[in-house]
């Protein structure tokens, strides 16, 4: 029975020596965020951008709908971001405000 006693004792002793090992390691490999600066982008719309969002709402609503639920709409590109129309476009003639 003494030596049943002893193991038990021993595995308990190293069980909990090695979770404490273990758990050191996993600490000192994390690297530390403390004192880092954050990176955030805040994108702002150009108006350009909102003249092109407004005309595809009434004449494309099912675009903007899908721009809108999307990656780009969530990240705040758009449309013109990608899809630049050149000034000599009749498109860009017709729909662009001044």
């Amino acid at each position: 029975m003494n030596k049943i006693k002893i193991f038990t004792i021993a595995f308990i002793y190293l069980f909990v020596l090695s979770l404490v090992f273990f758990t050191t390691i996993s600490f000192a490999e994390t690297p530390s965020l403390a004192g880092k600066k954050e990176f955030i982008v805040k994108r702002a719309m150009t108006d350009e951008a909102k003249n092109c969002i407004e005309c595809h709402a009434k004449k494309t609503p099912g675009i903007i709908e899908s721009w809108k639920l999307g990656k780009m709409g969530h990240s705040g590109i758009s449309c013109i971001d990608c899809h630049k129309v050149e000034k000599s476009s009749l498109m860009a003639q017709v729909n662009v405000k001044e």
